[in-house]
């Protein structure tokens, strides 16, 4: 490397510091957005308007539900299970069906994912079409109830939110939002709704 003499000493240990807090400091940064990001449904409608705004898959991406969601929600369904069931048997029965569920939902991942980012794009092409002027909207506000779903103990809400353009008010669809360990994320994709 650039930095190493024959005596693979680095000739200015500051330089070499500054150089790695540089690198790190924005992955460090992007992580903890990350997570704020996540903190409520509205963020995480907020984070689903500027991948709009910006037409940026990418930014959408990022509040999918990954591999570790699967395993947080996993961890959720079973602690749930726990509470509820007491007869051993059945326990163990509900629990290799659990871990089934989550084996098979992280080999659906890359479809799912594929699948949502179709979503994305036509919501994106029908609010185009509709007039939306993405260089002057701004979010408005977001809509939902959290609710606890009996079966699985999970938290989870149907999102609704609101971009203003123009002087009116256009209004999108966010599916399935679930609470995992990490923070909100859209289980099943993303719609805009017509104006009436």
């Amino acid at each position: 490397m650039w930095y190493f003499k024959k005596t693979k000493q680095i000739p200015n240990p500051n330089l070499a510091s500054t150089i790695l807090i540089l690198v790190l400091l924005p992955v460090a940064i992007m992580s903890c957005s990350n997570q704020s990001i996540r903190n409520s449904p509205e963020e995480l409608a907020k984070t689903v308007y500027l991948a709009l705004h910006k037409n940026n898959v990418e930014i959408y991406n990022s509040i999918q539900p990954q591999k570790k969601d699967a395993h947080s929600i996993g961890r959720i369904v079973k602690r749930n299970a726990q509470l509820k069931l007491s007869d051993p048997e059945q326990l163990a029965i509900e629990i290799k069906n659990i871990e089934q569920s989550i084996k098979n939902e992280i080999e659906s991942l890359p479809s799912r994912h594929k699948n949502n980012n179709k979503k994305f794009r036509q919501a994106r092409n029908n609010a185009d079409n509709a007039g939306l002027d993405w260089e002057n909207s701004s979010f408005s506000h977001a809509e939902y109830k959290i609710q606890q779903e009996k079966k699985s103990g999970l938290l989870a809400c149907q999102l609704y939110f609101y971009v203003d353009s123009q002087n009116k008010q256009y209004k999108f669809q966010i599916n399935d939002c679930l609470k995992v360990d990490q923070g909100w994320v859209n289980g099943d994709g993303l719609s805009f709704l017509p104006p009436d």
